[in-house]
């Protein structure tokens, strides 16, 4: 394995490994880390997982799983390194592993959530060493991680996405956002024009795809729903939602794939649980600072908006 740590050995999965990864997870984030691997969910069928050894001994893990709304889609997830073994390239091999097998299985694209609480952003620039790109930030999306650095914020993520065949092109299908929302798309497309001529996309727009909070014992994360975008009818329900509360977090280029095969692409939309988290907790590497700013602003301009609902209506209770 040239140009990685020799002293360590990788090999698929097995369903014994599960205790030991999950000490990993608790050393990380806590004995009380709300999402530890089942054996269940780890020995599904097309889940690929890989663990790395230091003398046998389980020091780290990494998985990718089949994503629901398109079978040629991949997510990678659950990475974890042993704290003593990281900057060693283990992170970096676990994530070519897994490239790898994806690719044998006819996978297009690969998609993570790499960690924002880290200062250093380790893990989303180990994925920009392996191709991946980023097309946003999902704010507030897992609560009751590093409470030590988050106290009662929950996590945020980026997403990160990979188009691992050539033949994936980013800019042909019609994008339908509100007016608002175009420096958005431009600051994760900065290519992108609007323009005719764009591939018409066929029949009704598909369903939305609604991602219910995550909740934990004393906290809850955003809830988030992901609205086609290339459809004229998106701009419109992009905009009730936007009346709802919910704001931009994400776009998700060539995550869908309609009946009749048309791949296209959703925005996500976040509504967070609370209005008085801190976006300087949210860490990002330098390719996503100008979208962070743009979803922290709309962010404020909600507190903004709430604080004078809430002043309206104390006066108008007071009045009556």
């Amino acid at each position: 394995m040239n140009g990685f740590a020799t002293e360590y050995n990788f090999r698929a999965f097995q369903l014994q490994d599960v205790p030991r990864i999950n000490e990993l997870y608790y050393a990380e984030y806590g004995i009380n880390y709300p999402y530890p691997l089942s054996a269940e969910f780890a020995s599904r069928r097309n889940i690929v997982g890989s663990v790395a050894l230091y003398r046998d001994e389980v020091i780290g893990y990494a998985r990718a799983c089949p994503y629901a709304g398109n079978p040629l889609i991949y997510e990678f997830g659950g990475l974890i390194v042993k704290i003593g073994h990281r900057r060693r390239t283990i992170a970096r091999q676990l994530t070519v592993l897994r490239l790898k097998a994806v690719v044998q299985v006819g996978a297009t694209m690969v998609f993570s959530e790499p960690v924002c609480y880290r200062t250093d952003r380790a893990s989303q620039y180990n994925l920009i060493d392996r191709g991946f790109w980023y097309s946003g930030i999902l704010p507030f999306k897992y609560p009751e991680i590093m409470l030590q650095f988050l106290g009662e914020q929950p996590e945020s993520v980026c997403l990160a996405v990979n188009f691992l065949t050539p033949s994936v092109e980013l800019g042909k299908r019609p994008i339908h956002v509100p007016p608002d929302y175009w420096p958005y798309i431009h600051a994760i497309l900065p290519s992108y024009v609007q323009r005719n001529g764009h591939e018409l996309m066929h029949g009704c727009i598909p369903d939305l795809i609604w991602h219910p909070a995550m909740v934990s014992k004393n906290q809850t994360g955003s809830r988030f729903v992901d609205i086609p975008v290339n459809w004229p009818e998106s701009e419109a329900c992009i905009e009730e939602l936007r009346n709802q509360g919910f704001m931009f977090a994400s776009l998700l280029p060539s995550f869908g794939l309609t009946l009749n095969g048309q791949v296209f692409d959703y925005v996500s939309l976040y509504r967070p649980s609370r209005r008085d988290f801190d976006f300087d907790l949210v860490h990002v590497v330098e390719g996503l600072s100008e979208i962070k700013h743009k979803i922290a602003d709309e962010y404020a301009l909600g507190q903004e908006n709430c604080s004078q609902s809430d002043s309206q209506h104390r006066a108008y209770s007071e009045a009556v």
